[in-house]
Formats: structure tokens, C-alpha cells, sequence
């Protein structure tokens, strides 16, 4: 037999009894270890979720957004945004995006409300990274993005659908637009997307091209009804359906005299602008009639019963018209930070570069949150760190006095020729597979009450506000791994010097007990 080797069936035997031993009595070293074991799991837990909850949040461009108004008068806004783009900048002040953007303020028809109200919205870019946001899952409730940087489309929020009485049948919204001085119409306008919640308390998002378009004092806007000269019906019926009903229509506008004369032409084609793609319906003329005339020909397709059973509105054609010549200076310039602890900074830079002060209202609330996360994350450490010492203080307690007991055996075996080494060994295996035991024990408990909603009733029960969705918990982290590492380290590192240090001794002062 080799040196440091010993017959496998005492090694086995000796392991086994030593492990009972240190499991305790009805397993209570066991059970007290895996108590200290799950509320170290549920602390690190509580604070990776929380940590994640805050990330999230500080990573959410509702938050990580700054908007700074820009006064009344400022010049020069587009090369201020430019400038802002620079790298250096950028790398500086940990910001990523830079745009402006206009408030928009429209007139809708409400059919809940069977009235005119006034409903504020903003401008944003197709592709501004804040649309990532709007668009994740948890606030997207049903829709699509814009489609190109010309599309008139919008954006709403289920506040303003329910405001408005925007049901599951409608594509569109009625916009109020003046014809004259003193007369309105209600325009239909397309919404592609209905979500939860919008970036400064908007209701509604508009492209810049939309917002340029409708401010334009043009002789021709591109929102007047005269600019469509065939009569468009939208529907949301089937392709076939759809069909049908051009055939109808077809049938009806040929063997009606009046209309007939203008030679009538029904044509059906896809119509995907909207939240829900459907089929226009188009009817041409030749001649092309005025617009009264095409409006007295829908007031009578739609008093005919036999139309009834198809579903459809009429709709209008935005042509797309270049906005290079129509100046405009934007209210507002947002910055997008990837970090917030140089808001303060930016702000200070702000001021002494442009004379714009950012609201320190704003300020402080993204620096305050920073804080808390900052705090959060060395709370969790620390809670880590008086975890860890209770753990290595309890492991040594155990293996100390344990040591002491069979203090006479030890010597005995000394005595007989048992390598230290291999006591060594066969204490090393026994404590770690006692921690091993008790952390996987303790981590599959911690786990089922956390995932469960464990912490989150706990913070229920504290009448803490809670977020829909989120349980406030997260083990299967690679910092939770680590953490079990370390553990097992420091526990490798504690048994060798208890045990180097015990075994130190000769075997007639373990057997005697000598100091």
C-alpha cells in the first residue's frame, strides 16, 4: 500500500461515521446550516431581483431620458443637436442618443363622448431608440411601428383609445382640419399601435414629417380631402368579401344613370397602413367630378340597404410631398444616458455651453435613483458579506469542538501510523460534502419561495407598492454562483487550518488532551 493511503473500507467506514457526527443529532448541524444557508439565498435573491428591477428601470429610456425645454427664441437648435452628437461628448457625459422633437396639439372627434376635445402628443423619429421601449412587451398592448419617415400614422395610448372610443372594429382616428376659415371637417387619419404608456405624459406619437405636414400654411396640405379625387372606401373584411363588394358596388354605380355617365371603375386593392390590414375599395371617374359630387355619390352608397351587411368608412389619400423647405425649430432636445451619475454634470455643461438650464427637479430625481441603486447593490454585499461570516464562523464552530471530542482518537490514530494527510483528506471531504448537502438543500427551498412570490408577499404584507409582473427575486445569476464558490473556498481554507492545526500536536498530547 502506497504512503497516505489507507484500506478503502476503513477510509469508507471513518467517513461515513464522521459525517454523521457532523451532521448532528437528528440532523441539527444540518438543519441549522441550511437555515443560514436559505436566508443567505433569500437576501442574495432579494437583492439580485432587485437589482434587476432597477436596472431595468434605469435602463429604460423613460427613465434614462432627459428632455430639456428649449426657450422661446433660441436659434441655431439643429446645430446644437448635431454638436451634442460629437463621440466625445458622448463618452463624457454617458449618453447615447441625442434628438429634438415638437409637442403637437390636435383636435379629435370622441364617438364615447360624442364631442371635440383637445389631445396633446409629440414628434419622434421612426428609428429613436426610445420606440424600443414603447414597442417591448410589456408596454405594447397591440399595433406595429411606423413605417417609413413619412407615415401619417399614429401612435396612441389605451388612455387616449378609451377617451376617444377607439374599439377593435376602427383603423382610424377623426381628426379635426380647417377647410376654411370657418369651416372644419373630420379628416380620418390612421393609428397603427395602441400601448400602455408614452414618454412626457404624451397621448399620442406623430412623425416629424406628420408634424411639418400639419403645421404647413401651404396653398395644397396634404390632410385636405380635395387632394383625393376618387372616392376610397376602407374595409375590414375578407379578401373575398371585399371582392363582393366591389362587385356590388360595381353593379350599382353602372346601372345608376346619373352615375353611370362618369364611367365609374371599382378596383380593390391590400391597404396595410393601418393597425389592421385591410382592402380599399376605389372607385375612379371620368370625367373626374368635383369633390361635392363624389360626396353627394358616398351619401348614396351609403343610404342603400343592400351596402349594409359589408363594413367600411371612407378614407383619404396623403400624397407625400418634400418637407425640406418648411423651417421649424424644435420645443424640445432629449439625451438618452446609458449611466446616470453624470446628469449633473451634463446639466452644469448645459447651462454654461447653451444658457438653457436643465429643471434640477429633473435632475435630482435621476440622480436620487441612481443612489438608490448604488445603496441597493451595497446593501446586498453587505448582507452577503454578514452571511459569508456567520456560514465560515458556524463551519469552524462545528468542526472545533468536534475536533476537540475525538481529540484522544486522533492521537490514537497518530499513534498507529494514520497519515496526516489523510485525515486530513477524509475532514475535508466531510465538511464540504456537509456544505454541498446544505447549499443545495438551502438554494432548491430559497428558490421555490422566491419564484413563488415568496418576497413578493413579504413586501405586500410591508404595504410596499408592487409592479404587476415582477417578483422581485433572482438566483440563477452567475453572482450566486460565484458566491457558492467562494463558500466552498473559504471552506477548503478553514478545515485545512483547523485541521493542520490540530494535527500538529503529538499524539500523547491529543490523547492526554495537553495544551
Amino acid at each position: 500500500m502506497k504512503k497516505n493511503e489507507v484500506h478503502k473500507d476503513f477510509y469508507n467506514l471513518f467517513n461515513k461515521k464522521e459525517s454523521e457526527v457532523l451532521f448532528g443529532k437528528s440532523k441539527i448541524n444540518f438543519i441549522k446550516l441550511s437555515g443560514i444557508f436559505i436566508i443567505t439565498f433569500l437576501a442574495i435573491g432579494f437583492g439580485q431581483g432587485s437589482l434587476n428591477y432597477l436596472d431595468k428601470k434605469m435602463s429604460d429610456p423613460f427613465i434614462n431620458w432627459i428632455n430639456v425645454e428649449i426657450p422661446w427664441g433660441h436659434d441655431n437648435i439643429h446645430e446644437m443637436v448635431n454638436l451634442l452628437y460629437s463621440d466625445e461628448l458622448k463618452n463624457e457625459y454617458n449618453y447615447n442618443f441625442v434628438s429634438g422633437y415638437n409637442r403637437v396639439f390636435l383636435y379629435f372627434y370622441s364617438n364615447k363622448e360624442q364631442g371635440t376635445f383637445q389631445a396633446e402628443g409629440r414628434t419622434i423619429l421612426p428609428d429613436a431608440p426610445l420606440l424600443d421601449v414603447i414597442f417591448s412587451k410589456e408596454n405594447l398592448i397591440v399595433g406595429k411601428r411606423f413605417g417609413t419617415e413619412n407615415d401619417i400614422a399614429l401612435i396612441i395610448t389605451k388612455d387616449f383609445a378609451k377617451k376617444f372610443g377607439i374599439d377593435s372594429t376602427s383603423n382610424f382616428l377623426k381628426m379635426s382640419f380647417p377647410i376654411s376659415k370657418f369651416e372644419d371637417i373630420w379628416i380620418p387619419l390612421p393609428y397603427v399601435a395602441i400601448v400602455n404608456k408614452l414618454p412626457t405624459n404624451a397621448q399620442f406619437l406623430v412623425t416629424p414629417y406628420f408634424y411639418k405636414q400639419r403645421k404647413s400654411n401651404t396653398n395644397k396640405p396634404i390632410f385636405s380631402p380635395y387632394n383625393t379625387k376618387d372616392l376610397i372606401l376602407f374595409t375590414l373584411n375578407s379578401k373575398v368579401n371585399s371582392m363582393d363588394f366591389s362587385k356590388d358596388l360595381n353593379n350599382f354605380l353602372r346601372n345608376d344613370t346619373a352615375i353611370s355617365k362618369l364611367d365609374p371603375f371599382v378596383s380593390v386593392g391590400e391597404d396595410s397602413t393601418t393597425i389592421r390590414s385591410g382592402y380599399n375599395v376605389t372607385i375612379s371617374f371620368y370625367p373626374m367630378p368635383n369633390s361635392e359630387k363624389i360626396d353627394s355619390i358616398f351619401s348614396v352608397i351609403l343610404s342603400k340597404q343592400e351596402f349594409s351587411e359589408y363594413s367600411f368608412e371612407r378614407i383619404y389619400l396623403f400624397p407625400t410631398v418634400s418637407v425640406d423647405n418648411i423651417e421649424d425649430n424644435f420645443d424640445y432636445i432629449e439625451v438618452n444616458f446609458t449611466r446616470l451619475d453624470k446628469v449633473n454634470d451634463f446639466s452644469e455643461y448645459f447651462k454654461k455651453t447653451y444658457g438653457i438650464e436643465i429643471g434640477m427637479s429633473l435632475v435630482k430625481t435621476r440622480e436620487n435613483f441612481n443612489l438608490v441603486a448604488k445603496l441597493t447593490n451595497f446593501l446586498s454585499i453587505l448582507l452577503i458579506i454578514f452571511s459569508l461570516i456567520m456560514i465560515i464562523m458556524f463551519v469552524n464552530n462545528v468542526l472545533s469542538r468536534h475536533l476537540d471530542d475525538i481529540s484522544q482518537n486522533l492521537g490514537t490514530f497518530k499513534a498507529f501510523g494514520l497519515p496526516k494527510a489523510v485525515l486530513k483528506r477524509i475532514y475535508t471531504t466531510v465538511i464540504l460534502r456537509f456544505i454541498g448537502f446544505s447549499m443545495v438543500f438551502s438554494f432548491l427551498i430559497s428558490s421555490l419561495i422566491g419564484y413563488l412570490g415568496g418576497m413578493r408577499l413579504l413586501l405586500y404584507l410591508f404595504r410596499m407598492p408592487l409592479e404587476d409582473g415582477v417578483i422581485y427575486f433572482s438566483l440563477l445569476t452567475y453572482f450566486v454562483l460565484s458566491v457558492a464558490i467562494l463558500v466552498f473556498v473559504i471552506s477548503f481554507v478553514v478545515v485545512g487550518h483547523l485541521t493542520n492545526k490540530k494535527l500538529l500536536n503529538t499524539p500523547g498530547d491529543l490523547i492526554y488532551k495537553r495544551k
